[in-house]
């Protein structure tokens, strides 16, 4: 949901790079850097959980994540890690406000963005579950091909550049 959400409105390769993503296995402490203090973040991400179970309170509003959930927040939101289990395991992805910002000035489903805010939490059918697992994962595989394509004509580029400056 959250990476068509995002690239469906014309997201560019900067954006995709800038995307964060972090697996949480186990008893993790200060999942989301929210502990027993509420923090105001200053990313837009969500989280989705793989298996165990945690209660935070978003913008105070409590939430009950188990297997299958997905919590989408925004820049700005108030967030408190509760409770976790120790056996939470879940995917957070997120970007920055500043990586995010041109992409929400040109948006022009404001209605769905503003259910998404009220709406921040979502219990996934299994299908849907199985699917964004696998948009994920291809995601995942194109920001690191990505990374690897840069990274090989930034070697060109310089190459380049030691044989011109080697014949002048």
């Amino acid at each position: 949901m959250f990476y068509c959400f995002l690239c469906r409105e014309n997201c560019g390769e900067t954006m995709i790079q800038s995307i964060f993503y972090e697996r949480f296995k186990g008893n993790v402490n200060d999942l989301l850097a929210a502990g027993s203090q509420a923090i105001r973040v200053d990313r837009t991400g969500l989280f989705l959980c793989l298996s165990g179970e945690a209660d935070v309170q978003l913008d105070d509003e409590d939430y009950h994540l188990v297997k299958g959930s997905l919590i989408v927040y925004f820049p700005y939101s108030l967030l408190q890690v509760k409770k976790r289990s120790n056996d939470l395991d879940g995917i957070l992805m997120s970007v920055d406000l500043e990586s995010v910002q041109p992409l929400l000035n040109s948006m022009t489903d404001l209605d769905g963005l503003l259910t998404i805010r009220q709406h921040p939490m979502v219990f996934l059918s299994d299908e849907q579950f199985d699917q964004l697992q696998k948009y994920i994962r291809l995601f995942l595989r194109h920001q690191e091909l990505s990374r690897l394509y840069a990274k090989e004509n930034t070697t060109r580029s310089e190459e380049r550049f030691s044989r011109n400056a080697e014949t002048d």
